[in-house]
């Protein structure tokens, strides 16, 4: 639609050549084309300062078109978000190379304006925690709420299997307190894996406590226990060279009564705090003993006067008072038959790994260097 601007003598003029146009709809294209013309190089019309303007306006969108068509093959061409994982993916599991893959997200990404997502923060994070890099793992995780991404559990225990692996275990214990805490104050509720790598986390930086206070959490839960749990407590007691034994020791009889079987590296791990660990205190041995006595005996007061008797008769240095056999040991199931019958008294030493160990001629409970 053509807009004109003239003056009233001029408008009226366009009127009649209007009017004109309609009636005579069999004039040849070309003799409209003349008319025009002749109205366009009317000076009143302005029409050759409008034309410049039109003919300008052109101009420029033929070069806002251009300059579209350029960013959408330059768009395509892009490397994008898949572009990027994979090639942090290759990095980190094929060339073994985790300098450049940070790299790769902090500077490539960057400087190509792609966002980082979800993914590329997992593995990168999941990265450094295997290498044990504390702080750049936290340092990332950082970075990853402050995009407002959304939270992964696996995030959270690659962090806490950051603290495992460091070296420097005041950091991690630091590290992982800290993240423990935040996560109650979210209150967010862990699954089993995030049990178990939190369990490993502060057994290792030697936060016995907390994690047996996280066992008896996941017991809340209605999370059952499962060999794996118990060694993660065990390798937690190799932390206490003191009495890492001794708690070692209470874990495995918490293992077997609850018909847990242990695997090799169970086995493997108990010979360690054997070996590297000591009992710990004497007067603290009765633990021990209780931990072999049937829980409907040990329950009952007769039982634990029998074990104060036997404790005192131990620190005097005489002979425990109380006979063991005396005490009914039916509710015990042995590993061989799978039934329910006595101990056998035989005369050799006692094994404290067994089931039901025979503690006829136990008198005193030390750990003997070898």
């Amino acid at each position: 639609m053509l807009k004109f601007i003239t003056q009233p003598r001029t408008l009226m003029s366009m009127k009649r050549l209007c009017g004109l146009t309609e009636s005579s709809l069999n004039r040849s294209g070309f003799e409209c084309r003349r008319l025009f013309s002749r109205l366009e190089d009317d000076p009143d019309t302005f029409g050759n300062i409008e034309k410049t303007t039109r003919n300008f306006d052109l101009i420029e969108d033929d070069n806002d078109a251009q300059d579209e068509h350029e960013a959408k093959v330059a768009d395509i061409h892009r490397p994008g978000k898949s572009y990027f994982l994979k090639k942090i993916n290759d990095l980190i599991h094929i060339k073994k190379d985790l300098r450049s893959a940070l790299n790769v997200l902090e500077t490539d990404m960057k400087e190509e304006y792609v966002r980082p997502d979800q993914p590329h923060y997992r593995v990168v994070i999941n990265a450094c925690a295997k290498a044990g890099h504390v702080k750049k793992a936290f340092q990332l995780f950082r970075e990853f709420k402050e995009r407002g991404l959304p939270r992964h559990i696996g995030i959270y225990s690659d962090l806490f299997s950051a603290c495992t692996r460091t070296k420097d275990r005041v950091l991690g214990l630091e590290k992982a307190t800290g993240l423990l805490n935040e996560l109650r104050e979210k209150h967010f509720n862990p699954n089993r894996v995030l049990y178990n790598s939190m369990i490993q986390a502060f057994g290792r930086c030697g936060d016995l406590k907390t994690a047996f206070n996280l066992v008896d959490e996941m017991k809340e839960q209605k999370y059952s226990l499962n060999s794996e749990t118990f060694n993660f407590l065990i390798q937690g007691c190799l932390s206490d060279k003191e009495s890492g034994f001794r708690h070692a020791l209470l874990v495995w009889r918490n293992l077997r009564r609850k018909n847990i079987s242990p695997d090799i590296h169970t086995y493997n791990l108990v010979l360690r705090c054997a070996n590297e660990c000591k009992l710990g205190d004497f007067n603290q041995l009765q633990d021990i003993l209780l931990e072999t006595v049937p829980l409907k005996e040990r329950s009952s007061i007769q039982s634990r006067i029998e074990a104060q008797q036997i404790v005192k008769s131990l620190e005097e240095g005489d002979m425990p008072q109380v006979n063991w056999l005396e005490i009914d040991l039916s509710s015990f199931e042995t590993e061989t038959t799978g039934s329910l019958s006595k101990i056998e008294v035989t005369s050799a030493l006692p094994s404290l790994l067994e089931v039901t160990p025979n503690l006829q001629n136990v008198l005193s409970l030390e750990l003997e260097d070898t």
